[in-house]
């Protein structure tokens, strides 16, 4: 220990504003002590380091996972919604028809179109019924003139 060198100090009383110069011990002893200490530094200087990026690396992949799922299914919709011009349907009934399954939609819209035809079938007979004209019965099979008998051939 004969290479150990106190730290030389100033006297702040004497007028130098200087900070003191601390230089530090020399010898093999306290070099090692203050390599471990600055590899125990490192060492949880990384840690934290990787544990924050580690955080900051999950969170994003699950953004941009969420962000994908998103993606797609908006992408599927717009797949449904082409199917539905294309099957002539209106565009609006997307949320009666979706499903992540392309296919399933489809059999979807042909439901909804099978129905949708045969309500619109209902309604014309019920407005053709409501509007078509009966002719007044006259009892005599749809031969009326006045002091006329009905000829024999009109059975």
């Amino acid at each position: 220990m004969a290479d150990i060198i106190p730290p030389v100090e100033v006297d702040p009383v004497k007028g130098d504003n200087t900070p003191p110069v601390v230089t530090p011990p020399k010898g093999d002893e306290n070099n090692d002590k203050m390599n471990e200490m600055i590899a125990l530094q490192m060492k949880t200087f990384q840690e934290n380091l990787m544990a924050q990026f580690d955080g900051d690396f999950k969170e994003k992949l699950s953004k941009l996972e969420s962000d994908k799922s998103e993606l797609e299914e908006k992408k599927q919709r717009l797949v449904v919604m082409e199917a539905l011009r294309e099957s002539n349907l209106d565009s609006s009934l997307i949320d009666f028809v979706y499903d992540k399954d392309i296919e399933i939609s489809k059999v979807k819209m042909k439901q909804l179109g099978d129905i949708i035809a045969i309500e619109v079938q209902k309604g014309v007979f019920d407005r053709f019924k409501k509007s078509s004209y009966t002719p007044p019965s006259d009892n005599g099979g749809g031969f009326s003139a006045p002091g006329k008998e009905k000829p024999k051939y009109f059975v």
